[in-house]
């Protein structure tokens, strides 16, 4: 009745008092962040909270782990996991003096926001381990670096003295399909808790933290729990049978471990770097198989995807002005599989080498890696070096890399060609 009565304007009048009142009801019934369920308010505050690393330009060091020995497809491995924008620059057999003596040469002018630095016995060189984490920190002081310590397998020892590697093997001799079956393979090694004893003797992980202190790093450890035989069941799984490499579940626990941490620290995309304090001119082998340099040797793959110049022979360099000469070589343990071996610059310069590393982990029967050798100082100019095997071995000497370092000012280096040899500086 009255709408009938009312004339055009009324009746529009009155919809419209009725639409801010339909608007106001609806906002007062609409539940608050506050007035939601414990869940869903959770899930609200981890969406909010969760950040996106994609922009950021990640950097990793590492041995064969980080590398992804092992896996069926290395980019599974946890570097590769962390972050698409990734450069990867561990190496098989190798641990950190290589990347400290030739930071330089491997990373060039690049920008890096988030560092990781995985190396496995750093006790045996710590030297090296913070010289590599001094030059990071001094190049790039505003990115966030982190520093993975992981316990090993070969830290426990049951009451025979075994470690689990030896008990893997008495199990199951070959590895061959125990790569599916991991967790059955680390229950049947860890019957129960009063057989194994872990030992916390290695001076690794108080290095490890020592080093990320000194230059305002973060570590993440690869977690362990106190009862020996729930750990080996619950995270021996992250290893693979040889008890030393990560399987693809480790690979990803690292990668979610070291991702969280990144919530916590929230790194951002920087584009400040200081220039080098050292100077170096590195040419490795080792994994590509080729080289710049003349040389009369051979170049083989002795392994998969693993290259050497086979001694004897000479190679041949240009050395920009006067620096500290290296070279890399293979060496094994703890049989002497490589022979004794004369490396000479000339009448008055010659070094002599027995390419033998001791084991460093008990029931590793067999060790593979590259060593390092300094030769001595040289002058600018052309180098021939001349490789002599003393003796008769299994194997053949094998050399895979050059390396030439100077700690003096690169500012001040000049190559032969009159070309300053000093990085960028503008990014």
């Amino acid at each position: 009745y009255l709408q009938s009565t009312m004339n055009k304007s009324t009746r529009h009048f009155f919809d419209c008092c009725a639409v801010v009142v339909l608007f106001a009801l609806l906002q007062n019934s609409a539940p608050s962040r506050d007035q939601l369920g414990v869940w869903s308010r959770i899930l609200v505050e981890e969406e909010d909270s969760q950040k996106d690393f994609s922009d950021l330009r990640f950097l990793t060091f590492g041995t064969s782990r980080a590398w992804g020995a092992g896996l069926q497809n290395r980019y599974d491995a946890y570097p590769f996991l962390l972050s698409p924008n990734v450069t990867n620059l561990a190496i098989r057999a190798a641990g950190c003096e290589y990347p400290s003596l030739c930071t330089v040469s491997m990373l060039g002018d690049e920008v890096y926001d988030v560092i990781v630095i995985e190396f496995n016995h750093v006790s045996q060189d710590k030297q090296h381990y913070q010289s590599l984490a001094t030059k990071l920190r001094h190049r790039f002081p505003e990115a966030t670096m982190i520093f993975l310590y992981a316990w090993s397998p070969f830290q426990y020892t049951n009451l025979e003295g075994k470690n689990p590697f030896d008990v893997r093997v008495s199990l199951y001799p070959s590895a061959r399909g125990m790569r599916r079956r991991l967790g059955e393979m680390w229950s049947a090694i860890a019957p129960n808790s009063t057989e194994w004893k872990f030992d916390k003797g290695s001076r690794n992980k108080a290095i490890v933290y020592e080093t990320a202190a000194q230059v305002g790093g973060h570590v993440w450890e690869l977690p362990r729990l106190e009862d020996p035989s729930e750990n080996l069941k619950t995270y021996g799984p992250s290893f693979l049978p040889d008890c030393t490499h990560y399987s693809t579940a480790g690979h990803e626990l690292i990668q979610q471990g070291i991702n969280k941490l990144l919530q916590e620290i929230k790194p951002v995309r920087h584009n400040t770097i200081k220039p080098w304090d050292s100077w170096d001119k590195c040419e490795p082998w080792f994994a590509t198989g080729n080289t710049s340099l003349s040389t009369d040797m051979k170049m083989i793959e002795f392994s998969d995807q693993k290259y050497a110049l086979e001694a004897p022979g000479w190679i041949e360099l240009k050395v920009e002005r006067s620096a500290t000469l290296s070279i890399n070589y293979m060496a094994g343990g703890p049989e002497q599989i490589y022979p004794k071996t004369r490396i000479r610059i000339d009448e008055q310069h010659a070094v002599e080498v027995v390419p033998l590393v001791q084991t460093h982990a008990a029931g590793k029967k067999n060790i593979h890696i590259v060593h390092t050798l300094e030769i001595g100082k040289v002058q600018a100019g052309t180098i021939k070096l001349e490789i002599v095997p003393l003796e008769e071995k299994d194997n053949p000497f094998r050399m895979v890399g050059i390396v030439v370092t100077s700690d003096e000012d690169p500012a001040t280096i000049v190559s032969t060609t009159g070309e300053s040899t000093t990085p960028s500086r503008q990014r």
